[in-house]
């Protein structure tokens, strides 16, 4: 089975033996994107236990607000 019959078996109407080992190689790439995107998200989720940034400061000469004049 060479490399171009893997490339295009998911065009074929039914289910050869190359469009199942490429279905196969696909899976186990996806369960490695899947397992990359969960330790994303614990990491996301162990930021946002910290609770939300310090608010931004204001400088002293604008705190009091416009002058009016």
């Amino acid at each position: 089975m060479g490399d171009l019959e893997l490339r295009y078996a998911h065009l074929s109407n039914r289910d050869s033996p190359a469009r199942k080992a490429n279905r196969e190689a696909l899976q186990k790439r996806i369960e490695e994107i899947q397992a990359e995107q969960a330790e994303k998200n614990v990491a996301l989720r162990g930021r946002a236990a910290f609770g939300a940034p310090p608010p931004l400061r204001i400088a002293d000469r604008y705190a009091a607000g416009r002058k009016h004049g």
